[in-house]
Formats: C-alpha cells, sequence, structure tokens
C-alpha cells in the first residue's frame, strides 16, 4: 500500500523500463554486438543487414516507448 502511495503510476513506471530494457536487449544489442564481433570478416553485405537491423531495432524501441507513454 505504501508503495501505491510514493509511486502513483507504478504501471506507468514498470511499462517504460520493460518496453525500453527488451528493445535495446532483444533488437538493438545483437546486431551491434555481431558487428563488433565480426568487424574484420564480416562481408559488405552481413555489415549493411546489421545496419539495416540495427536500425529497426533503435526504430522499434523509440516508437514502444513513445507508445507507452501516450497510453497510459
Amino acid at each position: 500500500a505504501m508503495i501505491s502511495i510514493g509511486v502513483p503510476s507504478l504501471v506507468k513506471a514498470l511499462a517504460l523500463v520493460g518496453c525500453t530494457s527488451v528493445g535495446v536487449v532483444s533488437f538493438v544489442m545483437p546486431p551491434l554486438l555481431h558487428l563488433r564481433l565480426s568487424r574484420e570478416k564480416a562481408t559488405r553485405a552481413t555489415k549493411i543487414i546489421d545496419v539495416l537491423f540495427l536500425g529497426w531495432g533503435v526504430s522499434a524501441t523509440i516508437i514502444a516507448t513513445v507508445y507507452t507513454l501516450r497510453s497510459q
């Protein structure tokens, strides 16, 4: 009960933390780490695909964050 008084929008805070952390861990980190780990071995096409996925991940995270902030 004390937590609900101190933080009236706990659901909003948890949703915000969830959408940003899941978006970064799921969509941003894998292509970023792949770019870093295969820097010398990767072909140009592989690097382009990684950058496209990275851009998509950043976009998806931003869209999810904005949607979460506006929906509650």
